[in-house]
């Protein structure tokens, strides 16, 4: 079996993958585990709120409309660098954004209006109650 180089997580938002890379040694010993559990928990509030912004943003896939304007760029750049004009970058500022706030903002403008039906609320199975706690 080849050496482990380095194991992790790959995560998306609320969302992670198990990562193991492998030396090169012996590629057939090489394999990706893909249902492997995060050591991570999350809140049940964290998940509420990440299941409710999936199905608020889950929409198909139209490719065309995106436009690749980094692609046009390269190339502009590159056809002046040929004309032997001198290439200039330009730095933008990146603004930083408060994501746990948009998020909020989000799901509290996309909340369901009056007269429209709320999404069914269950429990998980095995969770007490407060009402149903033992007395110590």
């Amino acid at each position: 079996m080849p050496a482990t180089v380095w194991k992790g997580y790959i995560s998306f938002g609320l969302v992670a993958f198990p990562v193991r890379l492998y030396s090169a040694a012996r590629p057939e010993g090489v394999h990706f585990h893909k249902n492997a559990a995060p050591k991570d928990k999350f809140t049940a509030k964290e998940l509420d709120m990440a299941s409710i912004l999936i199905r608020q943003l889950t929409t198909p896939f139209r490719p065309e409309q995106f436009h690749d304007t980094y692609r046009e760029n390269v190339e502009r750049r590159v056809k002046e660098k040929q004309k032997g004009k001198k290439i200039t970058t330009i730095s933008q500022p990146t603004p930083v954004i408060d994501l746990m706030e948009a998020l909020q903002r989000s799901l509290k403008s996309a909340a369901p209006q009056k007269g429209e039906a709320k999404p069914h609320r269950t429990r998980s199975v095995g969770r007490k109650t407060a009402g149903r706690r033992k007395a110590a």
